[in-house]
């Protein structure tokens, strides 16, 4: 594990697709210029826990009702009115939160960077229950039909008893040397539990036994180096009707059958921020900070809007008919959803820094790391919700504009 953490560092330096600061290579596009069409509101804006700071944590809100929780890289968990962005509670766990949050089930669900597992009340924090599995747990646990299910680093796939945190059966995949810092979220679909490894297979289990129903290569490694070779399935898995989408970094973009793992389409694609899906189009941003629509029963590419490249974008959001994504440096856009061109704009935080070290600097010029925009922004009561890697969180609403 050690050995795969140090090599990972090294692609880091070497791979601009990996990192939220702007590429040592080429730089991020400048903000391109355009008209407004669309009226942007903030309906408030919080300081909530410390976020990930430095680390490369994609931790977003949860809600349950009126209530939204997030954390911190620290072991904070925090609760907050959705309708203000005031907080509610707060509880210190003491550990390195990892995982950011899921709420299911009547429980708030996280993992640490030492394997632990835990399962809070919604309502206060207080600890209903904490396990241990394996490795370093990256992606929220989620829940259904009585079972947790966990993913850890080092590949294994834990299925625990929702009450009592007690494991019921583990599934193992191969991890390859070098990979991304980051893991797909597995997806429960009825009876199935879906699974992206690192080695850039997609795998359908059954949720009460974790037996191996199909499993189908989305990506072959190829190249001579390890670099070349990294074929990570990092992008949340998504599923629309009875096909599956899933998408490879140096790889390829498939949707895939759900009931046999038979591919339906296969479109060439490096991505590792996020996808999402309307009925007719999917949406994802690639690996160079382009965004693309792509017919959802055929693979055929319908736009591409190019004009933010490099700008390090998270996956696509769609909120009150546009397509919305975040950059590097705190920016979110929204994009029309027919052609992808810009329609607005809003800059998360604009605050003037007094420290020193929240800056850095590259070929570009410098930039705010403060303003990193990691995790893709949250759809919740018809408010567009966005968080940054120091805390800051806002939510906005749109109205028609000129």
């Amino acid at each position: 594990m050690r050995l795969m953490r140090v090599f990972f560092f090294l692609a880091i330096l070497i791979l601009a697709g990996c990192s939220t600061s702007p590429s040592p290579v080429l730089p991020p596009l400048p903000l391109p210029a355009f008209k407004p069409t669309v009226a942007i509101t903030t309906q408030w804006r919080s300081k909530i826990g410390l976020g990930a700071r430095y680390f490369y944590l994609r931790y977003k809100p949860v809600f349950l009702g009126n209530v939204g929780y997030t954390a911190d890289y620290q072991g904070g968990v925090y609760a907050f009115d959705v309708k203000t962005g005031d907080e509610l509670w707060n509880k210190q766990l003491h550990f390195k939160l990892t995982s950011g949050l899921s709420v299911q089930g009547g429980r708030l669900l996280l993992g640490s960077n030492e394997g632990d597992v835990l399962a809070l009340d919604p309502k206060n924090g207080r600890e209903l229950w904490r396990t241990k599995v394996s490795s370093e747990v990256l992606t929220p646990p989620l829940s259904s039909q009585g079972y947790v299910i966990v993913r850890s680093l080092d590949g294994r796939l834990y299925a625990l008893d929702a009450a009592t945190g007690k494991r019921r059966w583990v599934f193992e995949s191969s991890v390859p040397l070098l990979t991304l810092r980051g893991n797909s979220a597995p997806l429960i679909v009825n009876d199935m539990v879906l699974l992206g490894s690192d080695n850039g297979k997609l795998t359908a289990l059954t949720l009460k036994g974790g037996i191996k129903l199909w499993e189908t290569a989305i990506a072959v490694p190829t190249g001579r180096t390890e670099l070349e070779r990294i074929i990570d399935i990092d992008v949340d898995l998504l599923v629309v009707d009875d096909l599956v989408y899933a998408a490879t970094y140096q790889g390829r973009l498939a949707a895939v059958q759900l009931d046999n793992g038979h591919i339906r389409w296969v479109q060439k694609m490096s991505s590792y921020a996020g996808m999402t899906a309307d009925a007719y189009r999917i949406y994802i941003t690639d690996a160079q900070s382009q965004v693309l629509a792509l017919n959802r029963m055929s693979g055929a590419i319908l736009w591409r809007q190019a004009k933010l490249l490099r700008r390090h974008l998270t996956g696509p959001v769609l909120h009150d008919g546009y397509v919305a994504v975040a950059d590097y440096d705190g920016y979110i856009h929204w994009l029309d959803r027919e052609d992808g061109h810009i329609v607005g704009r809003a800059l998360l935080n604009d605050v003037a820094y007094l420290f020193e070290e929240t800056w850095q600097q590259d070929d570009s010029g410098y930039y705010n790391r403060e303003r990193n925009i990691l995790a893709n922004p949250v759809v919740y009561k018809g408010m567009l919700i966005v968080n940054n890697r120091f805390g800051i969180m806002s939510a906005y609403t749109l109205s028609s504009g000129s």
